[in-house]
C-alpha cells in the first residue's frame, strides 16, 4: 500500500467521520428547534382557543393591559377573572389579540383590537390573504390566525406572535452558532487524530516495502549465479542439442525472474513518500516522439502498427526519465494487447493548462468497464488478454508502476473504454 493511498485513505476517513458529525449536529439542531416550534404553537393554539371561548360566551369587552391579579375569584366567563391566580387568556393577550368578522354579503368589520399601531385596513387585508390561503389556520406576517364559522359569519382571530417568534428565531441562531462550534471542534478532533487510525496500515505498508526491497536485492545474487551457472553449462552441453532446450528454458525463466525484481524493486522505490525525482520542465511531444520510434519495430515484428497524433511543444513538469518509463510502459502495454486490426493509437494533445498523453487500442473486454481502475493493482491481469500463457508475459506490475511514476509527477493516471468501445489509459496533467 503507498503512502498516496494512505493518505487517500486518512482523507475518507476524516470526510467520513466530520459527515457522521454533521449528520447528528443537523438532526439535532432540527429536533431541538422543531420541537420547541411544536411546543409554542400548542401554547399559542390553546391561548387562541380559550380567547375564542370567552368571545362567543358574549363577553366581547376589550381588556387593555389588566396586570392585577386577583386570587380566589372563581370564573364566571368573564376576560378578566382568574382561575387559581392564573389571568385568562383574555386579559393576558388583551392588547395583542384581534378579530376580524366576514359577513356572508363579504363586508368586514374590525373588533377587539386592542394593537392600536394596526389600521384597520392593515387588519382586514390580513383577513383576506388569511381566507385566501384556504386554511383553517396559520402564519401571517407576525401573527397567528384561526378561521372559525360563528353564525351567519366568518371570524378570523389574530394573535401576535412577535414575542415568541423571535424567541424561535434566536433558539435557532444559538443553536447553529453552537452546532458550527461544536463541528469546528470535531474536525479539529478528527483531524489531529486520523492518524492513529491509520497508524497500523502505514506500519505495515513501511515493512511490506522494506521487505520488498530487500528481498529483491536477496533474489539478485541467487538469480545472477542461476545466470552464469547455465551459461557454463550451456557450453559444456554444446555438443548435445537434445539437452540445450532444458537449459534455454531455465534462462528463459531466470531473464522472466529479473524482470520481476527490478519490476517490485522500481515499484518499491516509487511508492517511497521521499523519493529521488527531479522535476523540471518536459517535453512531453519529443518524449511520445521517442517511445513511438524506439516501439515502432517491436510493433512490426508482431504484426501491429503505431500510429501517432502529437501536437508539438507541448510540455509539463516532472522528471523526465520516471516519465519516459510512463510512456514505455503505457505504450508497450497498448502493443501487447491489441487485438483487431492491431493498430495502437498515441496522442498527445494539449487544451488550455491540460497536457494529456494516451494510447488507445482494441481489446477483447477481458475486464468489466466499472472495473478498470483494478488494472493499475499490483499482479492484475484480465482474464484473457493479460495471461501470461497467452503469450503477452508480463506480471501485472507495469501498470502499477505506472500509476506510482504518474502520483510522482503530479499527473493523473485512469483507464477508460471510448465510445468505439476501444481502451485508453490516459495520463493527464493540470487541470
Amino acid at each position: 500500500m503507498s503512502d498516496d493511498v494512505i493518505a487517500r485513505l486518512r482523507r475518507k476517513i476524516v470526510v467520513a467521520s466530520l459527515a457522521a458529525v454533521l449528520a447528528s449536529l443537523v438532526v439535532l439542531i432540527f429536533a431541538i428547534n422543531f420541537a420547541h416550534y411544536l411546543q409554542t404553537d400548542a401554547r399559542l393554539r390553546s391561548a387562541m382557543d380559550e380567547i375564542a371561548n370567552e368571545l362567543d360566551a358574549g363577553h366581547n369587552e376589550k381588556v387593555e393591559g389588566d396586570s392585577t391579579s386577583r386570587e380566589g375569584t372563581e370564573a364566571t366567563g368573564g376576560g378578566r377573572v382568574i382561575h387559581g391566580g392564573r389571568k385568562s387568556a383574555r386579559t393576558q393577550y388583551a392588547s395583542r389579540f384581534f378579530c376580524v368578522f366576514v359577513g356572508s354579503d363579504g363586508t368586514m368589520s374590525v373588533r377587539s383590537k386592542g394593537n392600536g399601531e394596526l389600521a384597520d385596513d392593515e387588519a382586514s387585508n390580513l383577513a383576506q390573504r388569511a381566507l385566501a390561503s384556504g386554511g383553517e389556520q396559520g402564519y401571517l406576517d407576525d401573527y397567528k390566525y384561526v378561521v372559525q364559522k360563528v353564525d351567519d359569519q366568518t371570524r378570523i382571530l389574530f394573535l401576535d406572535c412577535t414575542t415568541e417568534l423571535q424567541s424561535l428565531n434566536q433558539l435557532l441562531v444559538v443553536s447553529l452558532v453552537v452546532g458550527g462550534c461544536a463541528f469546528a471542534v470535531a474536525a479539529l478532533f478528527v483531524h489531529r487524530f486520523s492518524h492513529l487510525a491509520v497508524r497500523p496500515l502505514e506500519e505495515s505498508a513501511r515493512k511490506q516495502k522494506q521487505f520488498v526491497a530487500d528481498a529483491g536485492h536477496e533474489f539478485k545474487t541467487p538469480l545472477s549465479v542461476i545466470a552464469t551457472n547455465m551459461d557454463i553449462l550451456e557450453m559444456d552441453l554444446a555438443n548435445q542439442p537434445e539437452e540445450l532446450e532444458w537449459i534455454d528454458s531455465t534462462n528463459r525463466q531466470v531473464d522472466s525472474m529479473k524482470v520481476l525484481v527490478n519490476d517490485l524493486i522500481t515499484l518499491s522505490k516509487m511508492e517511497e513518500q521521499e523519493v529521488d525525482l527531479v522535476h523540471t520542465e518536459v517535453s512531453l511531444s519529443d518524449l511520445a516522439f521517442e517511445s513511438v520510434l524506439t516501439f515502432s519495430q517491436l510493433a512490426r515484428t508482431q504484426g501491429k502498427e503505431i500510429v501517432s497524433s502529437i501536437d508539438e511543444g507541448v510540455c509539463v513538469r516532472g522528471d523526465e526519465p520516471a516519465i519516459r518509463q510512463l510512456m514505455a510502459i503505457l505504450v508497450d502495454n497498448a502493443i501487447k494487447y491489441a487485438t483487431g486490426g492491431g493498430v495502437v493509437q498515441v496522442e498527445v494533445r494539449q487544451e488550455a493548462h491540460k497536457a494529456t498523453f494516451l494510447t488507445r487500442n482494441d481489446w477483447d473486454h477481458g475486464v468489466p468497464p466499472e472495473r478498470l481502475s483494478s488494472l493499475f493493482d499490483r499482479f492484475v491481469r484480465a482474464e484473457q488478454s493479460r495471461d501470461r500463457s497467452g503469450g503477452a508475459g508480463g506480471y501485472g506490475l507495469g501498470l502499477s508502476i505506472a500509476r506510482a511514476i504518474a502520483d510522482k509527477n503530479g499527473a493523473r493516471l485512469e483507464a477508460i473504454e471510448d465510445d468505439d468501445g476501444r481502451i485508453v489509459f490516459r495520463a493527464t496533467w493540470g487541470r
